[in-house]
């Protein structure tokens, strides 16, 4: 850690042509961040809204909340086990309907009998003149303890509390899982490098907006922070770079050729709206290799042959699109 902290303080101090790059990595906890503070820090930050998480749905929090109970284990009489388990019931225009039923298994845990233990209904927002009511949404848990034992009870109750606290939580807030999904899609914004599982690089001129990215994640609190260490540009460091961005755009390039395959084979007519889909998801990844093909000298020759087939595929797509 000490040879860190050293190398820190002596590239911090660098010039910025010197460098190459940051290496980022963040980390999020399910510290509470409201959806309104997100977009405000958007706008102080100046960070692109295209990529601010979308407003939070009741209806997303409820089957969160529900989904949180699910696997839930405690002790019932003669060695057995009480499992709960979400079950999705029926859906309409005016309500959602899930179970969450009890399981009985035995030591061995072998199932031996289940019934419903929590009816849970999400009653959708109403509708006054045509108008849909934000804030009208509203959830009913009952216990069906009819064929529950006694001592199941406590156990039951706790559930129903827990899944109206998680609603309440998933309804005001957003949870780590959507923040981290947003810190990664405006890292791909940036035309971040993802050298290995939750660690990134960025290029230098992208350093000012990822410096108001990494004030966004900071300002989330409870633990949540973004940290970037300086690569200075030499051979090695360069070299790194390139070729997770080969594999990486390969990748990215070989998946996309799958996608259109199977496309075209399940699909008897690709609509104009799936082709649209498919030539962004290329156009996205060649922008990234004329980008850094531009700032880091890469040749493409590697993935070269993925873009090929890839835009070959794309254009047997168009062909059917247009009936030629």
């Amino acid at each position: 850690m000490s040879d860190l902290r050293d190398y820190l303080s002596q590239v911090t101090e660098l010039p910025e042509d010197v460098l190459l790059g940051r290496i980022v990595m963040f980390t999020v906890t399910d510290q509470p961040v409201s959806r309104a503070d997100m977009e405000r820090w958007f706008i102080e930050l100046n960070l692109n809204a295209q990529y601010l998480p979308p407003p939070i749905r009741a209806i997303d929090a409820f089957k969160k909340a529900t989904t949180d109970v699910d696997g839930v284990e405690y002790d019932m009489p003669n060695s057995t086990k009480g499992i709960l388990l979400n079950r999705p019931v029926t859906t309409d225009h005016e309500m959602v309907v899930r179970f969450v039923v009890r399981e009985v298994r035995d030591a061995a845990r072998r199932k031996l009998g289940h019934d419903t233990a929590i009816e849970a209904v999400f009653y959708k927002a109403t509708v006054h003149n045509g108008k849909v009511q934000p804030g009208t949404e509203r959830i009913r848990l009952t216990k069906m303890s009819t064929n529950l034992d006694p001592s199941e009870e406590p156990h039951i109750d706790q559930a129903i509390d827990r899944i109206r606290a998680q609603y309440d939580r998933y309804y005001k807030y957003m949870d780590g899982q959507k923040i981290r999904a947003t810190i990664r899609a405006y890292l791909k914004y940036l035309n971040a490098i993802e050298i290995k599982g939750g660690v990134y690089f960025v290029h230098k001129n992208r350093t000012d907006e990822l410096m108001r990215l990494r004030e966004m994640v900071n300002r989330c609190g409870g633990g949540c922070r973004m940290d970037q260490i300086p690569i200075i540009d030499l051979d090695n460091e360069r070299q790194i770079v390139i070729e997770a961005f080969q594999r990486e755009a390969e990748q990215a390039l070989n998946d996309l050729t799958r996608e259109i395959a199977t496309v075209r084979s399940t699909r008897k007519k690709v609509s104009p709206e799936m082709y649209a889909k498919l030539k962004q998801q290329y156009d996205q990844v060649l922008n990234q290799a004329m980008e850094y093909q531009r700032t880091l000298g890469i040749s493409q020759v590697k993935t070269s042959a993925a873009a090929e087939l890839a835009l070959d595929s794309l254009t047997e797509l168009q062909k059917g699109l247009l009936g030629i």
